[in-house]
């Protein structure tokens, strides 16, 4: 089983102007390192927590058809298309009234509908390909409130702490009320790691 993105979202997770109103910062000259912080601590808690914040579309690529297609990069919102390579090597579309998806499942999950039965694929790694966009929505509101405050905590605290050590050489760590508030939101797969 391998995942990547395909398309990345079309927004931030929290904007600009929120995180310097959050930060009290007026001026200008540091909007690009608030940026660029934005964009870290998001993939960060992503990566942590398993799970897409803002609206991407992902590929997953298996090997052959499981009992069920557990989704990486939760909240599931739909699966766009089912391709797979049947046993002659011809490339094939898989009807949607083959599977049923459970978008409120965490991780999402795809089954075989009622009466049906997975169609046989070529013998080959990677053979299946399932487009699917995950996220919680398009806008940073549709992000849980309390999901954004630990992005919020995250970036004061790496603005407000520019270095990683403190002038006693003591190391800077996120607060424990950022892994708190990440650990309501953590997607947990068994043994799989995305």
């Amino acid at each position: 089983m391998s995942f990547n993105q395909i398309t990345p979202p079309t927004n931030k997770a929290l904007d600009t102007a929120t995180v310097k109103k959050h930060l009290r910062v007026e001026h200008t000259e540091d909007d690009t390192y608030i940026e660029g912080l934005i964009d870290a601590v998001t993939l960060y808690l992503e990566k942590q927590a398993r799970r897409q914040l803002i609206t991407a579309t992902f590929q997953l690529r298996l090997d052959s058809f499981p009992n069920e297609i557990r989704f990486p990069r939760a909240k599931l919102q739909s699966v766009d298309s089912v391709a797979y390579i049947d046993p002659n090597g011809q490339p094939q579309t898989l009807d949607p009234s083959f599977y049923e998806i459970d978008v409120n499942a965490e991780p999402g999950i795809m089954r075989l509908a009622h009466d049906q039965k997975w169609p046989e694929v070529r013998n080959h790694p990677g053979v299946i390909t399932i487009n699917y966009k995950g996220g919680y929505g398009d806008d940073p509101a549709d992000i849980p409130s309390h999901v954004r405050s630990a992005l919020m905590l995250h970036i004061t605290t790496l603005y407000d702490n520019r270095a990683s050590v403190t002038m006693d050489e003591i190391p800077r760590r996120i607060p424990n009320s950022y892994e708190a508030l990440v650990s309501t939101i953590r997607v947990h797969y068994g043994d799989e790691t995305f």
